[in-house]
């Protein structure tokens, strides 16, 4: 079983970033199989739109393949896991990952100054240290849950994915990038008062997830 931990978006939010993702794809100028908005065929970005099948997600960690034996064992002591409700908002510009010079995602990114951000951070190293104890993950790297892991010995960093790049002709790749970093985010706030263990189920057109159990804030 391919297994996450997240903070699952509701509806409304899912229609403002569905919503997003078409102000990218004319940002690219290209929808997702590669077609122009003008209906030519594009030699332009192709992108590949995440969250519409399932909806959009924070990841807070990545387990990757479990065995079916450690789940019910995982489910406890996930659920052992306390939080108070908080709040989080959107940064008001995209951001992206990089690499050899081209963007290959762009996402959501999570306002740092916000009331809940150290909440958030705080939820995420006691995730860690759970599903540490399972032999996912390494020892957090000291920077007291600003930097705990998120999976595969990488810092957290909380961010929403948009759409990943699969391809991007070098002529256009500075003005693409600049068209995305271009576009305004809404700051809006959301609650966070849950999040779950999430099953992905890889697929045609992309992944698919599942709601395994839910953990609530007391």
């Amino acid at each position: 079983m391919r297994l996450f931990v997240s903070i699952n978006l509701g509806d409304e939010l899912n229609n403002y970033l569905a919503g997003l993702q078409g102000e990218l794809g004319k940002a690219a100028g290209v929808r997702s199989d590669g077609v122009r908005s003008d209906g030519a065929r594009s030699d332009g970005a192709r992108l590949s739109l995440a969250g519409r099948k399932s909806g959009f997600h924070l990841t807070l960690f990545f387990l990757g393949e479990v065995s079916v034996e450690k789940v019910l064992d995982l489910q406890r002591e996930l659920k052992t896991i306390s939080f108070e409700p908080f709040k989080l908002k959107f940064r008001k510009k995209l951001g992206v990952f990089k690499g050899g010079g081209f963007i290959k995602a762009v996402f959501v990114d999570i306002d740092r100054e916000c009331d809940g951000f150290v909440r958030l951070l705080n939820l995420q190293k006691k995730v860690a240290e759970v599903v540490v104890k399972f032999g996912f993950g390494g020892a957090m790297n000291g920077r007291g849950g600003i930097g705990s892991e998120s999976g595969g010995g990488r810092v957290f960093s909380p961010h929403i994915t948009l759409a990943r790049v699969g391809f991007c002709p070098r002529e256009i790749a500075a003005d693409f990038e600049k068209a995305v970093l271009g576009l305004e985010v809404s700051d809006r706030e959301f609650d966070v008062d849950e999040f779950y263990l999430m099953e992905s189920h890889l697929g045609v057109g992309g992944s698919v997830y599942e709601e395994m159990f839910r953990i609530r804030s007391f």
